[in-house]
């Protein structure tokens, strides 16, 4: 996967490059400036932007800027003890996925390489954040897009918002078999118009999706 690393601090940018390209990533360029980061992104067409937390903009109008201008490249937001709110608002935007700079090598190098089968990047914790941000946009909105979906189809929406997103885990969750789940996966594509299940994970952040059944999470 061609990467791109956008990170102010060099040794930081320079050691998460040497790691990515001993795993077999190309990664051609490191922008320590953000003004640096769309010039490198038009020149590389990088299908990876690993931005750092610090460069999401206001309510993550960075991240919703390129997201917009490279719909081709996943945005990937480094966290390195940024607060939840601004993680919130850069998945809002359309990052793809958010991965801590304090994760073990193995396990940042495993979230990262989901991507490029279309599986967000959410180690498990971010996934208690994310679920609470569900809880507080269920009780403010209306959600008429939920209507589109079954209430199987919203279950496997719930698990993938939580970290579950491989077929045989979702299967396992909740007692099905994996040629269920791409069923259903299918369909739940197919209702909102979408490519991949980090789309469908970032669309139901923005369009207020599958609230938690508070009476399941009780018991």
């Amino acid at each position: 996967m061609r990467i791109l690393i956008a990170h102010p601090e060099v040794l930081i940018a320079q050691g998460l490059q040497r790691l990515l390209e001993d795993r077999g990533h190309e990664v051609p360029a490191v922008a320590t400036r953000r003004d640096e980061t769309v010039a490198q992104m038009r020149a590389l067409e990088p299908e990876c932007l690993l931005l750092d937390d610090r460069w999401t903009g206001l309510d993550g109008e960075f991240v919703h800027d390129l997201a917009a201008d490279f719909p081709d490249t996943a945005v990937i937001v480094l966290s390195s003890g940024a607060d939840d709110e601004t993680l919130m608002s850069a998945l809002r935007a359309g990052a793809r996925g958010c991965l801590s700079t304090r994760l073990p090598e193995k396990r940042f190098a495993t979230l990262l390489e989901g991507v490029e089968n279309g599986v967000p990047a959410l180690p498990a914790e971010l996934a208690r954040p994310l679920l609470d941000e569900f809880t507080r946009m269920a009780a403010e909105k209306d959600r008429k897009e939920a209507d589109l979906l079954t209430p199987r189809e919203r279950d496997i929406l719930h698990q993938l918002v939580s970290g579950v997103t491989s077929n045989r885990a979702l299967a396992r969750r909740l007692e099905l078999s994996e040629n269920t789940v791409k069923f259903h996966m299918a369909h739940i594509l197919d209702k909102l118009h979408l490519h991949s299940r980090a789309e469908v994970v970032g669309y139901a952040l923005r369009h207020h999706l599958v609230p938690l059944d508070e009476d399941k999470e009780a018991g």
